[in-house]
Order: structure tokens, then C-alpha cells, then sequence
């Protein structure tokens, strides 16, 4: 079976959801309580809270990086996120919720540009080559 390739429609719209999450996170988390955002979900899950910078820091050192290393480097190495050991370490749970989002909002729209140009890059690549 043949893997299932996006059409420019498919991606166009997959890039218009992920760049409403921010909104939609603010428009559901934005009223909580410090201490509401704070608490972890079931089996140890992510607090709000922790998913917000989660995402922010995802955006920013994972999917920004190795985006421009498909971009820029012929045999890119794309290093692991550790989320969890990141959200251990920064202390996410302790951080205000408004700046994760604040921080979420200022770095999706970025990776989303970033993730346009690469969509561009293999387009032509495969119109050059045939595919």
C-alpha cells in the first residue's frame, strides 16, 4: 500500500489549526486559578500549566530547530526532545500560566512560517525531480 501523501489544501489547513492553539488554550486555560493550572492530571499527566510551556518550549528548541536543520543541512541530525526532563528540570508547574501562553503565542506562528517554507522547499524538489 501506497503511504498517503497531503495535498497543498491538507497542509494549508493542518498550518491554520496549529497556529489557532494558542488562542484555543487561552480561550480554555486562560481563566484558571494559579493553583488549577497547577494540578497535574491523571497517572502523573501534565497540569495545564505544563502543557503551555510544553508546547512554548517545544515550538521553540524542538520543531523551530529541527526545522531549520531540514532547511539548512544535507544530512541533518534531529536531535531527541525530552519533554518530561525538561518540564522537571525548568519547573513548569511553578511557572505563571499567562506567560507560558504568552510564550506559546509568540513562538507558534514562527514555526508555522518555518513549516511553510519547508513544504515549499519539498514541493519543488519533487516537482524537479518528477514525483
Amino acid at each position: 500500500m501506497a503511504p498517503l501523501t497531503p495535498t497543498a489544501a491538507d497542509l494549508s489547513a493542518l498550518l491554520v489549526e496549529l497556529a489557532g492553539m494558542p488562542e484555543f488554550l487561552a480561550a480554555r486555560l486562560g481563566s484558571l486559578t494559579s493553583e488549577e493550572a497547577a494540578l497535574a492530571g491523571r497517572r502523573g499527566a501534565f497540569s495545564p500549566v505544563e502543557h503551555c510551556w510544553h508546547l512554548a518550549d517545544l515550538e521553540g528548541e524542538g520543531y523551530r530547530v529541527r526545522i531549520e536543520r531540514l532547511l539548512h543541512e544535507s544530512e541533518p541530525s534531529l536531535l531527541d526532545f525530552d519533554g518530561a526532563r525538561l518540564a522537571e528540570e525548568r519547573h513548569y508547574r511553578r511557572k505563571p500560566l499567562a506567560e507560558g501562553l504568552r510564550a506559546l503565542w509568540f513562538r507558534t506562528p514562527i514555526v508555522g512560517i518555518m513549516v511553510s517554507t519547508l513544504c515549499f522547499w519539498v514541493s519543488w524538489a519533487l516537482f524537479l525531480i518528477g514525483g
